[in-house]
């Protein structure tokens, strides 16, 4: 019995991560820098977070603004 609460316990741990997770991303185009944005939750919605300024940097691109990039940094 105790090894299936052990069982039961270590699934929890695994299935339901509480651990949070932040990232701040700013993007640099030259010397034109946007105001840094910031972003807590689960490990998928900072990565979400991150991909859309991946995307609004390429979008920066498009509109004729060099060397747009996001660079983001976790904490």
């Amino acid at each position: 019995m105790k090894k299936l609460v052990f069982i039961l316990a270590i699934c929890a741990v695994v299935a339901f991560p509480s651990c949070k997770k932040c990232t701040t991303c700013v993007i640099k185009a030259g010397s034109v820098e946007l105001s840094p944005a910031d972003k807590c939750g689960t490990e998928r919605q900072v990565k979400l977070f991150e991909e859309e300024q991946a995307e609004k940097a390429a979008k920066m691109l498009d509109d004729g603004l060099t060397g747009a990039r996001a660079y983001c940094t976790r904490y």
